[in-house]
């Protein structure tokens, strides 16, 4: 990756979908950068001091550009956007802007929620007797999780990203959710009532960025 942009530091482990949002849009725009619990020289502990003053809430993403640092997914984005022109992730106009931050704030609280955070989690960090799976609290949680999924369905139709022709931040924050689901929930087949998603995230996985960011991951810190 070559570029005239100073490296970006990526506070977060690279299995968090939030982290690889980040790391879709400095792949795609051509932006260097690392990722990890190391930010600014120094080893950053989950909810510790170190991380509450980086992140009032003890989150990840942070990213560090140069003497700017900034915290939540959406707004990280649109900084990525603007300091690196092309390709541009955001639509042009008033409206389509909206739409597009509508969107994204669909996608990181509510549809990350349903299908993240209540189920595939689950499968991830098993917190069960003897580290089990919790199946009754997925099967309870599954129906939200597919309501989610078909919103998702409803909103990219037959078009080829969520708001058109063109690959957005919505994207960026959608794309990481739906790879996990395929990953995750391949028992359960959980995309299979949706082709049009399936064939949306297997186009972004064919592409340089998907290819380098959407892998299995190892979920460690």
């Amino acid at each position: 990756m070559t570029s005239s942009i100073d490296s970006i530091e990526i506070l977060g482990p690279n299995f968090s979908n939030f982290v690889r949002s980040v790391m879709l849009v400095c792949e795609k725009k051509q932006i260097p950068y690392t990722t990890g619990m190391i930010f600014n020289k120094e080893e950053i502990k989950l909810k510790s001091e170190a991380h509450l003053k980086l992140h009032p809430f003890g989150k990840v993403p942070v990213i560090k550009h140069n003497d700017i640092t900034l915290y939540e997914t959406a707004p990280i984005l649109r900084y990525l956007d603007a300091i690196a022109s092309t390709p541009k992730i955001q639509p042009e106009g008033l409206v389509e802007q909206a739409k597009c931050d509508q969107l994204c704030a669909a996608i990181s609280i509510y549809i990350d929620k349903a299908i993240l955070r209540d189920v595939l989690i689950e499968f991830a960090f098993p917190k069960g007797e003897n580290a089990s799976v919790r199946l009754d609290r997925v099967e309870q949680k599954m129906p939200a999780a597919i309501d989610a999924l078909t919103i998702m369905s409803n909103q990219l139709g037959s078009k080829p990203f969520l708001l058109g022709d063109t690959f957005t931040l919505a994207d960026a924050l959608l794309v990481p959710i739906l790879d996990y689901t395929d990953r995750i929930l391949i028992a359960q087949n959980a995309l299979g009532d949706f082709p049009n998603l399936v064939n949306y995230l297997n186009n972004i996985r064919a592409t340089p960025e998907g290819k380098k960011v959407l892998t299995q991951p190892e979920l460690s810190f």
